[in-house]
């Protein structure tokens, strides 16, 4: 394979101005191999992020070779704000305090849903749409290479729906954190079924 033949493209829930080592990793990377082929960057278009840094930029070393495309998401976070505004649980994606987990009703209430309903995390809710819209990019821009990268591990799942589509795709995933381990998962309430299917979901992918 040349270099005009790499046509890569990565899923990741994290890209600016979201902050963090998550978006800085990928950020150069994406720089990096701008080099060697073109890449797609595809990231949510409404995303609330924990940590927002407007003073990051992507500069790739092939300016024409980068391509950044989005898709609307349904933060599962953002929903309850708009209902409890006063809320403070889960703001941009947080989990609550321990002291919100012990006195507020509403808190644990949010909490049960969140980690038996959404698994392996709420960006599940992006599956389905983001499949639809990869699925054109691919078949259309003839791309060869898939990279996804979680946490939130849910953009494996959406790697693994394109894989299944397109059987011939190299596929590669990448792990910043655990899956099932990861540390907020012990301030998770979750249930025999919902810890079953995480587990589930990790080996599939």
């Amino acid at each position: 394979m040349n270099e005009e033949e790499l046509k890569i493209l990565l899923i990741t829930y994290y890209w600016p101005p979201a902050g963090g080592p998550a978006v800085q990793r990928w950020l150069h990377m994406v720089e990096e191999l701008s080099l060697y082929g073109s890449i797609y960057v595809y990231h949510p278009q409404n995303a609330e992020y924990p940590i927002v840094d407007k003073n990051l930029k992507i500069q790739p070393k092939k300016v024409d070779n980068v391509h950044l495309i989005s898709g609307p998401i349904l933060e599962f976070y953002s929903f309850f704000q708009a209902f409890f505004p006063k809320l403070k649980t889960f703001r941009k994606g947080q989990l609550p305090s321990n002291r919100e987990r012990k006195t507020s009703l509403l808190s644990k209430l949010l909490l049960q849903i969140r980690a038996n309903f959404f698994v392996p995390d709420p960006k599940i809710l992006w599956r389905k749409s983001s499949v639809k819209i990869l699925k054109k990019l691919i078949q259309e821009n003839q791309i060869n290479t898939l990279i996804t990268t979680g946490p939130p591990h849910s953009m494996h799942l959406i790697g693994l729906e394109l894989k299944k589509i397109f059987p011939t795709l190299n596929l590669v995933t990448d792990f910043r954190d655990p899956w099932v381990e990861i540390s907020y998962h012990k301030h998770l309430p979750l249930s025999k079924k919902a810890t079953e299917k995480s587990f589930a979901r990790k080996k599939s992918a």
